[in-house]
């Protein structure tokens, strides 16, 4: 059934007053450009690990530590469970009053939080056990490393959600949001950039003859995880001092300095009508973007992981290609990045769609046998396609929670709950179907990888096409606080639609 709650208020036209409403952009919403650019930098630490963590994980894990493929993906799903359990529990913390930084906003102090946890224990998700013999039993590899990944993954949580969550509060304006989402993601984008290129240098300077991992590039990961750390360190200072969040979500903004009247206070009165975080679940849009983020981030998550195996084990390129290409595929994503800004001004639908099927495209053009270096092609078309959908999942994100700010961090931890979990289910999957589960690879290898990156990521598009165009047939609009018509002079009426 559909309630509607009505709150009614005598506005006269010479008394100042603002309502952040999808159709009342709050004064804030004119950010500097160096706001927007530090901003963009806040997930720049998380953006480091990341790409080392789903790029070269399963590569460290068996190939240079000697951990079996089993084992090797029971420990990404720990981390990948990890993460999706602390996402919506700090959403919903993060939603609530400073959690004891005095000197910080609420977002910044779990932001803060989340960047300590990975400093302390990222360097040693990518190191060799400290305190295991060199004959160490698998169980104890896991005993060792299981710590430090849940340690991390609760940290990376922590960033990404009150990161993703100051968007809606910084600007109640779409095209600004669009625009944050899309230095957010360029950011993202060259972070990578780095770590390949870190990664292709490293790979080149090891001394090392050999074409595969082994043992010896131990040290390559060693420096690479330093790097990665001291970068992302230096950024989260420039966003520290460049992004001056709202205290507490958005209110009613007023210019006169006086005491709030009869009229003031009953308008204000519609923020207490806001959405309350369990509400959501009732929500039909909450689930349909949901389901569109989570299809989004296992397209690309499933091929950033099994990249590097296809590249190594199904084409038999030498090790530096394993930076190499990605390298061109986040080039393409930057590209992408700065492009959508054109594309979503026609239609944001469209332009999930459109990416989609440049996804669509590159597992096709990988199912072709012995590619070589066509596989640039592919890559390019995934960095595009890659870039459109996932600006585009993260605006329709923040169009979904619209006003209700407040509760901004929780949508967030739920979305990223659902992505965190398929992914972390996904590999385990994969791993557990692996055919070769010890030693190095064996004949059935190169059809299987290649297998895995035509079929995961080319079926997960199909389904969010046919998820988008279901979303869009039923018109799945609702929840959204609008301004209706005056029906008499001066009189404003606010109308929230559960």
């Amino acid at each position: 059934m559909t309630a509607e709650k009505k709150i009614s208020a005598g506005v006269h036209q010479n008394r100042q007053l603002t309502m952040d409403t999808p159709e009342t952009p709050a004064p804030t919403t004119r950010l500097s450009l160096w706001t927007r650019l530090a901003y963009g930098t806040g997930h720049v630490l998380n953006d480091l690990c990341a790409s080392m963590w789903f790029t070269y994980l399963l590569l460290f894990y068996h190939q240079v530590i000697d951990i079996d493929n089993r084992n090797a993906g029971y420990l990404m799903l720990l981390g990948q469970v990890a993460d999706g359990l602390s996402t919506p529990l700090v959403g919903f913390l993060s939603d609530r009053p400073c959690c004891g930084l005095a000197t910080m906003t609420r977002r910044k102090c779990w932001h803060f939080l989340g960047v300590v946890c990975v400093l302390v224990s990222f360097a040693f998700v990518f190191q060799p056990c400290l305190f295991c013999a060199e004959d160490a039993s698998q169980s104890t590899k896991l005993a060792y490393y299981a710590p430090f990944i849940v340690l991390f993954q609760f940290g990376w949580a922590s960033t990404q959600v009150s990161h993703l969550a100051l968007v809606p509060e910084l600007s109640s304006d779409n095209a600004v949001q669009v625009e944050l989402n899309a230095y957010r993601y360029a950011a993202t984008v060259s972070s990578n950039l780095l770590v390949y290129g870190v990664a292709w240098i490293l790979l080149e300077s090891s001394g090392s003859s050999a074409d595969d991992l082994t043992s010896h590039d131990v040290g390559v990961f060693r420096e690479m995880v330093f790097i990665v750390l001291g970068v992302g360190a230096l950024f989260m200072v420039i966003f520290y001092v460049g992004v001056r969040a709202p205290p507490a979500g958005r209110q009613l903004k007023r210019y006169s300095e006086s005491e709030p009247d009869e009229e003031t206070r009953l308008i204000a009165a519609v923020d207490d009508k806001q959405i309350k975080a369990f509400d959501w679940f009732k929500n039909p849009r909450f689930y349909a973007i949901g389901f569109l983020y989570m299809c989004t981030r296992l397209m690309m998550n499933v091929s950033q992981v099994y990249l590097s195996l296809y590249l190594l084990d199904t084409l038999h390129l030498t090790k530096t290609y394993i930076a190499v290409v990605p390298l061109a595929l986040y080039i393409s994503s930057f590209v992408g990045s700065m492009a959508i800004r054109i594309f979503s001004k026609a239609n944001k639908k469209l332009t999930y769609f459109f990416g989609a099927i440049l996804v669509i495209g590159a597992c096709d053009w990988m199912w072709v046998d012995d590619i070589g270096m066509q596989v640039f092609g592919p890559a390019i078309l995934l960095g595009f396609g890659g870039s459109f959908i996932l600006i585009t999942s993260l605006s329709m994100t923040a169009d979904l929670i619209g006003s209700n700010t407040h509760t901004g961090a929780f949508v967030y931890g739920c979305m990223s709950f659902l992505d965190k979990l398929s992914n972390g289910l996904v590999v385990m999957v994969v791993q557990q179907i692996q055919p070769c589960q010890n030693g190095l690879c064996c004949s059935m290898c190169p059809g299987f990888y290649q297998g895995v990156m035509v079929f995961i990521p080319g079926t997960i598009a199909t389904v969010s096409i046919i998820a988008l165009g279901t979303a869009v047939a039923l018109n799945m609009d609702v929840f959204r606080c609008r301004k209706k018509p005056e029906p008499i002079p001066n009189v404003v009426e606010y109308e929230c639609v559960a």
